[in-house]
Formats: structure tokens, C-alpha cells, sequence
């Protein structure tokens, strides 16, 4: 954990925005699968701060993918990866 290179720290605002994602489910599982992974990266004060190893195992992800999305949700916003980049 303390190699990571992008650290997800969620204000309360995108906490919020998140956990309604995912307690709606009315979105495409894509959006929520991202959603809760990110709850569970959230090294704030109320994120849990689970390993890599943890969250890739209980979404069924790899590690890669949750670094490429750690580093897109500290450059461009937690809220990015729920939206689908244009091509």
C-alpha cells in the first residue's frame, strides 16, 4: 500500500454521489461495479482503505485496472469513471 503512486482520498460530497450509485441500482452494472470499487479505495477518513489484493478479488478485477482507475479518479475526478470516455 505505501507504493501506490495515486491516492483516492473522497470528500463527502463524492462519498455520497457513489454510495447513491450504488444503493439505486438502477445504473449499468459497468457504473456500479465502479462505483463500489472506489468506496473501498477511498484512504480518507471514512473510506475502509482496502488492499489491492482485496478489492480485485471481490469485484473480480485485476490490479492493473484498479491503478489505471485510482489514477483517473485523482487527475480527472472520482466521479469520471462513471461516465463512458468517447473513443
Amino acid at each position: 500500500m505505501s507504493n501506490k503512486q495515486y491516492i483516492v482520498k473522497l470528500t463527502s460530497e463524492e462519498r455520497a454521489a457513489l454510495e447513491t450509485v450504488t444503493r439505486k441500482g438502477k445504473a449499468a452494472a459497468r457504473t456500479i461495479k465502479r462505483a463500489a470499487a472506489l468506496l473501498k479505495c477511498d484512504q480518507g477518513a471514512q473510506g475502509p482503505a482496502w488492499t489491492d489484493q482485496q478489492i480485485a478479488q471481490a469485484f473480480d478485477l485485476t490490479t492493473r485496472c484498479l491503478e489505471k482507475w485510482r489514477k483517473q479518479a485523482v487527475l480527472q475526478g472520482p466521479l469520471s469513471l462513471l461516465k463512458r470516455q468517447p473513443r
